[in-house]
């Protein structure tokens, strides 16, 4: 047999390797044609009954608007089964899911929606980002944009839906998301920042006390304004470059960082900036009124939730009422700004070189009694509440006999009962000891939490930076600087790590003897919002008890604790994060005397009992409540929506201690005060709580000034009821 040539030889191997090639693609094809058809063909929002279709997703938008979300959900379910939904129909029902606190039930429309071969728009997309967003999750909101992105073809972000991640990042201090998703829309999806856009960025700058950073994007701002005043995209800079909110927000962060330079330039930019955005506003009104007979009232709104509408004149009576609004609150906050700016210039100008000897301490010793707690995955808290439920000893104690270890399918040769069912001498096939996740060392995870918060949201970075500058080398040039603080940087980190831990317990549990360095009654607040009732008690409390802010928004979470330092409240904390996190896992049995909850938000605004719309007050949520309270504690709940409040009476009904109710009303003697209705045996009372309910002086909030200017939907200004109520506590034998 004649050998083969090395030409003939190498075109064999060519010819295999066609072979192989060509037998590849074949089996790419074939994959490509099956994936294919698993794939569901995309389907058109025509239906077979287009005004029947146009109905119903009118009728859901309207349960959206009131938060009913279960007829919005027998309505979704009703057009799908009678084959009448389209885009619109499942986009409506996310935001139905959205409004009522439900992030997951929306993914899960979501996903109902792509399965019926439904394409989600960026509109649907958007809605349940800013679900995800509400819900304090930004990563899962992230996730939503990351499918979008992965969609054939991608669905592209428009300005609305990174502004409302943007949000969703001020929300809970993201700030290096925001940073990561201001420099992407610009490079990666050519979007223009709006004012919207500059006003979270800066903001969530100022709020890590990252000014320099923050500095920088407003010069650009300023030069850009001047270079580019004819171009149509410059209003946007315009308007950012004379926004009261980015002015008030560099002028804090430099009156926090001692920056009087900056300080002096930003407080007066931002009085500026108000007199500029109330002028604009008598401006607009008056050509409102001129060209009301001639249509005008049209205008567009980029990024913004109310998009191209006409606003009537109730509406713009209602934008303008909220933009004066806005420009006082400013103003207010400025005034007090400048009286702290005056008290610690008069400190430094004193013989003494540090605040911390002065009644205006230091902020790091300011940051010690700002304590945020977020529990991502859930899994701390719910190991947190199996070891209260089982008889943890410092844990709610809800029966006397201690829950026994479950034992299932055990072959038993001797049992021994006893009152915990002691099980000896066992061959066991399976045991279920009531499993729960070992998390870990409590007091390590809380601490690290803290410590994480405060690194990430609230400049402890650059804080320390400081203490470190002032310490070991003020006067060093800049390199120097730099080599002085990655020396001692881990040091000093680990020193005010080691000051949270001795403010906490072995079981991570918040010590009140050493956050507030005094054994004074404790006084909670829930939902405290920008924190100027919780801090006005507090003064009027100083060296009678403590207070505690809690606030889940960490923006707001922000405003609550640099009111604290410039007003220099030292009986106050403020915590950061979920009360439904927060009240098991960082508040020990029977330490809290007061709570007051003023004007939770309600699941909606009218309605039955049956409503599904998220809120707080929960049975669930008054047990966590009652877990804390003192034996002698009390709760003060105040809204100004009498069917929420009678609702409460209703859940309050159902909370029980054994036996017996876990809460009594309390009887008021003031005659100003009185009895609305009892339901359930709970009183609602009509009108203010005074001393007597724990209100040790009328302090007036954002909200309440806000309402008193006419903007209120469910109630007049000035209407007020609450429940009072105190803990029954089993007696002794």
């Amino acid at each position: 047999m004649r050998a083969q040539t090395n030409t003939e030889r190498q075109e064999t191997k060519n010819s295999r390797k066609r072979k192989d090639l060509a037998t590849e693609k074949g089996k790419r094809r074939k994959f490509s044609e099956k994936k294919a058809e698993s794939k569901p063909k995309l389907r058109s929002d025509k239906t077979r009954d287009p005004e029947r279709t146009r109905s119903m997703n009118d009728q859901i938008s309207q349960h959206a608007n009131r938060k009913e979300l279960a007829e919005a959900k027998k309505l979704l379910q009703q057009a799908v089964d009678e084959d009448l939904a389209n885009t619109h129909t499942y986009s409506i029902a996310i935001n139905a899911y959205v409004r009522c606190g439900d992030a997951i039930g929306a993914s899960k429309v979501m996903k109902q929606m792509i399965s019926a071969g439904f394409a989600p728009c960026v509109v649907a997309y958007t809605t349940l980002i800013n679900g995800k967003c509400k819900a304090g999750d930004v990563l899962g909101a992230l996730d939503v944009l990351r499918a979008m992105l992965s969609r054939k073809p991608p669905v592209l972000p428009n300005i609305r839906t990174i502004n409302t991640l943007l949000r969703g990042c001020l929300l809970v201090g993201a700030s290096s998301e925001a940073d990561s998703l201001f420099e992407r829309m610009q490079g990666e999806w050519s979007l223009e920042p709006d004012l919207s856009t500059y006003e979270y960025i800066i903001s969530l700058r100022c709020q890590g006390l990252l000014l320099g950073e923050a500095t920088k994007l407003f010069r650009m701002l300023q030069k850009k304004t001047k270079k580019d005043s004819e171009e149509a995209s410059s209003s946007y800079l315009a308007q950012a470059v004379n926004s009261p909110i980015v002015n008030i927000a560099l002028a804090r962060s430099a009156a926090l960082l001692k920056d009087w330079a900056k300080w002096k330039l930003y407080g007066k930019a931002t009085r500026n900036a108000i007199q500029h955005m109330e002028k604009e506003i008598g401006e607009r009104n008056e050509g409102d009124d001129e060209d009301e007979d001639e249509g005008a009232g049209h205008r567009k709104i980029e990024g913004g939730k109310q998009g191209w509408r006409v606003r009537d004149k109730s509406r713009q009576h209602a934008a303008s009422i909220f933009e004066k609004h806005k420009c006082e609150e400013i103003r207010r906050e400025l005034k007090s700004i400048e009286e702290f700016v005056t008290s610690v210039k008069a400190l430094e100008e004193d013989d003494s070189n540090t605040l911390s000897n002065g009644p205006l301490k230091a902020y790091s010793d300011f940051l010690l009694r700002l304590i945020t707690f977020r529990d991502h995955d859930n899994e701390y808290t719910k190991w947190i509440r199996e070891n209260q439920k089982n008889g943890s000893p410092e844990a709610m104690k809800t029966d006397e006999k201690t829950e026994t270890k479950k034992v299932e399918k055990t072959e038993t040769k001797k049992v021994e009962k006893t009152e915990t069912k002691k099980v000896e001498k066992t061959e066991t096939k399976n045991v279920d000891k009531t499993e729960t996740k070992n998390v870990g060392d409590p007091q390590k995870i809380v601490v690290k939490q803290i410590t994480s918060g405060l690194r990430k949201s609230f400049g402890l970075d650059q804080v320390l930076k400081q203490d470190i500058i002032a310490a070991k080398g003020a006067s060093d040039p800049e390199e120097a600087k730099e080599k002085l603080i990655e020396k001692f940087f881990p040091k000093f980190l680990g020193d005010y790590t080691t000051k949270i831990r001795k403010m906490l317990s072995p079981k991570g549990f918040l010590v009140f003897r050493e956050l507030f360095g005094n054994t004074l009654p404790v006084k909670l607040e829930i939902c405290s919002g920008a924190g100027e009732w919780a801090i006005a008690q507090a003064k009027a409390d100083q060296d009678a008890a403590n207070w505690m802010a809690l606030e889940l928004r960490i923006d707001r979470v922000h405003q609550i604790f640099t009111r604290m330092i410039f007003h220099d409240v030292q009986n106050l904390a403020v915590l950061g994060g979920d009360a439904t996190q927060i009240l098991p896992c960082l508040i020990s049995e029977s330490s809290v005397n007061q709570i007051f909850v003023n004007h939770p938000e309600p699941p909606q605004q009218t309605g039955g009992e049956d409503s599904e719309g998220q809120h707080l007050l929960t049975v669930d949520f008054f047990r966590d409540m009652y877990r804390i309270l003192a034996h002698d504690g009390t709760i003060t709940v105040v809204t100004d929506n009498l069917w929420y409040a009678k609702l409460l009476g209703r859940i309050l009904g159902k909370v029980s201690e054994g036996s017996k109710a876990a809460f009594t009303s309390i009887k008021m003697q003031n005659k100003n005060i009185r009895q609305n209705s009892c339901i359930d045996g709970f009183v609602i009372h009509e009108g203010s709580p005074g001393p007597e309910c724990g209100h040790s002086i009328k302090a007036s909030s954002y909200f309440d000034r806000l309402w008193q200017k006419g903007i209120n939907r469910h109630a007049t200004a000035h209407d007020r009821y609450f429940l009072y109520i105190k803990k029954n506590v089993k007696k002794a034998g």
